[in-house]
């Protein structure tokens, strides 16, 4: 998905590759500071999982508890 907003920010279609002339993570840069403010989805990705391991582990929700006792083996 990454590669699409790449290719669709240089050339303006998706399926086409073009030469990137800006480092990607200056594109991702805030406005305040010369960039784009494209979001970074391998970084936003990563909170994601991070917070659903977050939420796996401290939670006492149903559906937590019920992972809990299937992959942990918790009883």
């Amino acid at each position: 998905m990454e590669k699409w907003i790449w290719n669709f920010i240089w050339t303006g279609d998706t399926q086409r590759q073009g030469l990137m002339t800006v480092n990607w993570t200056w594109v991702c840069a805030q406005k305040s500071f010369g960039g784009l403010q494209v979001t970074n989805i391998l970084v936003e990705n990563k909170a994601f999982l991070l917070r659903l391991a977050w939420d796996f582990v401290c939670s006492v929700l149903s559906w937590t508890e019920m992972m809990k006792k299937w992959f942990l083996k918790c009883k």
